[in-house]
């Protein structure tokens, strides 16, 4: 009696404990289950082995989590050192990129301006820029990515559109439906111009050049300076500019296969690029001393004729104070 009343209580807290036990049992997940089962087996197989078995099985398991570990600090290393070497070229293109970019820019401002009016010197600038381009590596690009990282064409536009001293087009055709667009004024010129080049019934025009389509007028000039023929030139002329940029790209392309062919003895990557050196950037530099030279000629022969024409404007003006001078008789007559 005494036993049964001293287990009774205990089968009471049993009783009570069951049921957050069969919680806990209920909320273990299930990887727990397996890992139980796995020491469980772990160790029944450790118990069946001899100590000398198993001291060697635990030798090989830390040779194994060594040699893993030691994998996987090799391949964080060659990682690293390839994101590190990954940057460096990265960085070396991106600044390659950016000095022939601005060295193009900078060249392209000292040129002379009788560059951009020349027709033949003015599209070899164009087939320089786009060599540049080529060699910045977004000549090739597809239009998306281009539009992400600027193209030296903006500068050339630019650099043509210039209001004194920009490119020039001759001779342009125009077709009847656009050229009906324009003021009588203007069909006019255009029609006279294609009869003296016997092409009587269509439309030329003469000379072609961008112009700033708005003039800056002060509050008080009540004058129209508006010409609205001014802005179907300017779209004519970027068309025609754009065309020609396309053109000179085509040209380059060409030429960039013939003289990749001189470097034979380079790999393929640095004969391209020392091919478009050549065909860019050492072009321009050559180009700016010639117009240096060039403007430096025309300063001194003008200075020369300036000086010339002074002489010669002095000895006229002695010349004609000796013809009105009073001569005075001397004293003996």
């Amino acid at each position: 009696d005494a036993g049964a009343a001293e287990a009774a209580p205990r089968e009471g807290r049993r009783a009570e404990r069951a049921p957050a036990a069969r919680a806990a049992v209920v909320r273990a997940p299930a990887w727990a289950f397996a890992a139980r089962s796995s020491g469980q087996k772990r160790r029944g197989a450790a118990m069946s082995l001899s100590h000398a078995e198993w001291e060697e099985q635990k030798l090989r398991e830390l040779e194994d989590r060594h040699y893993e570990l030691q994998e996987t600090r090799r391949r964080e290393q060659l990682q690293k050192r390839a994101r590190h070497q990954r940057s460096k070229v990265e960085f070396k293109n991106w600044l390659l990129e950016k000095e022939s970019k601005e060295r193009a820019q900078q060249l392209l401002a000292k040129l002379g301006n009788e560059r951009r009016r020349r027709r033949e010197q003015w599209f070899e600038v164009a087939i320089a820029l786009s060599a540049v381009d080529r060699l910045r590596g977004v000549g090739n690009l597809p239009p998306e990515e281009r539009k992400k990282r600027k193209l030296l064409a903006d500068d050339f536009y630019r650099w043509s559109k210039d209001p004194e001293h920009g490119h020039e087009f001759e001779n342009v055709p125009v077709d009847q439906e656009l050229a009906r667009t324009f003021t009588a004024n203007a069909q006019e010129i255009m029609s006279e111009y294609a009869e003296q080049l016997d092409r009587a019934g269509q439309y030329i025009i003469p000379s072609l050049k961008y112009s700033i389509p708005k003039v800056k007028q002060a509050a008080h000039d009540k004058r129209n300076l508006f010409n609205p023929d001014k802005i179907k030139y300017n779209k004519i002329f970027v068309r025609l500019l754009r065309q020609e940029w396309a053109r000179a790209n085509v040209e380059m392309e060409v030429r960039l296969d013939k003289l990749c062919a001189r470097f034979s003895d380079l790999d393929a990557d640095r004969a391209e690029a020392r091919a478009l050196g050549i065909l860019g950037l050492n072009r321009m530099a050559k180009w700016v001393e010639e117009d240096e030279i060039e403007a430096k000629t025309i300063d001194e022969n003008r200075q020369r004729e300036n000086k010339e024409d002074a002489k010669r404007e002095h000895s006229r003006f002695v010349a004609k104070k000796e013809r009105f001078k009073v001569r005075l008789p001397d004293a003996s007559e």
